[in-house]
């Protein structure tokens, strides 16, 4: 089963420029990135602090959903790139399949991000897909589609 754990996406909130807050450099994109930070909330995720990683990386946050420690990343390239990956070392050590609460989060993240009117041409894609000429996904997950 392909997950696609990539979504790129526009969004109609105005886009925010790189700037300085107190000394810190804050990347661009934190308004949108707050929308994601605030989507995942309001889907019962326990989420760590949202921090700035610098211009090419964004908006990031660790956070955990049913038992499953996750981390997400929103980044302005051109449009909205962000990713949701499961942090599991034994999983990726051992080849196990994706934690059921990882696909259903990710199935859940989409429904509400195709509702929510602050986002639109929501596409999912797999991690080879990401930055090519793919049209993306309707879905993270086949089933969900």
């Amino acid at each position: 089963m392909m997950i696609r754990p990539w979504t790129e996406f526009s969004s109609t909130l105005p886009e925010e420029d790189e700037r300085e807050v107190d000394g810190v450099y804050e990347p661009p994109g934190k308004n949108v990135a707050e929308v994601v930070y605030g989507i995942l909330g309001g889907l019962g995720c326990d989420l760590g602090p949202l921090e700035g990683q610098g211009e090419e990386h964004g908006w990031q946050f660790h956070f955990r959903y049913k038992k499953c420690d996750l981390w997400c990343q929103v980044t302005l390239i051109y449009e909205y790139l962000a990713v949701i990956e499961e942090i599991s070392f034994f999983r990726k050590l051992f080849r196990r399949p994706h934690h059921p609460a990882y696909l259903e989060l990710l199935e859940r993240l989409s429904a509400e991000m195709a509702r929510d009117p602050r986002l639109y041409e929501v596409r999912w894609y797999a991690d080879e897909e990401v930055h090519t000429d793919a049209p993306g996904a309707a879905s993270p997950v086949p089933s969900a589609a």
